[in-house]
């Protein structure tokens, strides 16, 4: 177990190219990591204001703590400090001897990169690894869903996650350390030099041939890098074959529009470029059908809560109990 060490948070949207940059990482000998963690959802989530549903009233369960904190000495901040301790002996065992920092790439932590920032201060490093944002949609559409054009499943990261990522971004630029997918999967020696001494540490010799050999320990994360190569310099292009209908391109341009030109330009990209490209893409009606019929799927149950009524059903199915739940936004 190492006597220290130092964490280095990679904050994006799911396939933006985080196992890329997690595993080109974990390459250097002083730097390890596990899968994807997730440490940090349920021990931050706990003060969430709402978006938790649980058998165990949120509310209650967040009153209580809150409650514990102010009879704490140093309140708040002493549960931090000791939070901040108890995750730092985590991944301090879960490292080789060898190791001076740890990657904790956990994609979903774009929902509290603003908490995670707070908590660690300088005691971390932070990237913030940004992706043409039609083709992180197109990818998870075709790496994902087999080209099913679902949308509600994703909307908290492609929407809330891209949000929070920009707005933190924005107010910690000074302490944070920005890069692109499209810069990095070029594999320019220069630009992934800027990422290691970004964290304080030199590239590794033949970094190319340890990337491609190192593994990572878990079942959380990229599938697919397990089974092909990460280094795919056509998948920055590769998305104008996914937005080939009148109804992608609508929502596309819409999602765009939503962005906006300034958030676009702090990931590094220009909103009339990405139109103009949206916009040179053949029309074709192929999927319209199917692409309405999942549309509708998914809406009818992202408002409905399907998930939950269908989970309930699988319990009386079992011959289970089951039990009321609560949001946090139920009254106590």
């Amino acid at each position: 177990m190492p006597s220290n060490i130092t964490p280095i948070f990679i904050f994006s949207l799911p396939r933006a190219g985080s196992t890329l940059l997690q595993r080109a990482l974990a390459s250097h000998p002083k730097i390890a990591t596990t899968a994807e963690p997730w440490l940090l959802i349920p021990q931050i989530g706990i003060f969430a204001s709402d978006g938790i549903f649980t058998w165990a009233n949120h509310s209650f369960t967040r009153t209580a703590i809150e409650d514990f904190c102010r009879a704490l000495p140093g309140g708040l901040c002493a549960y931090n400090r000791h939070l901040r301790k108890f995750i730092l002996n985590l991944y301090r065992e879960v490292s080789p001897e060898t190791a001076t920092h740890f990657v904790d790439k956990t994609p979903r932590y774009h929902m509290i990169s603003k908490e995670i920032l707070s908590l660690f201060g300088e005691e971390a490093h932070y990237i913030f690894l940004w992706r043409h944002p039609l083709s992180i949609f197109a990818s998870i559409v075709e790496s994902w869903h087999h080209g099913r054009w679902n949308l509600s499943s994703f909307e908290i990261d492609l929407f809330g996650g891209l949000e929070n990522l920009v707005s933190t971004y924005a107010k910690n630029q000074n302490r944070a350390y920005s890069v692109n997918y499209e810069a990095i999967v070029q594999f320019n020696h220069n630009e992934w030099g800027k990422v290691f001494s970004a964290i304080n540490l030199d590239m590794p010799d033949n970094f190319m041939k340890n990337y491609t050999t190192t593994k990572i320990n878990g079942i959380m994360g990229d599938c697919n890098a397990k089974k092909q190569p990460l280094i795919n310099k056509n998948s920055i292009s590769k998305w104008l074959l996914t937005f080939n209908n009148p109804l992608r391109k609508r929502w596309a341009r819409k999602y765009i529009d939503w962005i906006g030109s300034e958030r676009l330009q702090i990931m590094g990209y220009d909103k009339d470029e990405i139109i103009s490209d949206l916009e040179s893409i053949p029309n074709s009606n192929k999927k319209i059908i199917s692409d309405l019929a999942y549309c509708t799927a998914e809406q009818t149950a992202k408002w409905f809560e399907l998930r939950l009524i269908f989970s309930r059903m699988r319990k009386v199915k079992r011959g289970k109990r089951h039990y009321p739940i609560f949001s946090c936004n139920d009254k106590q």
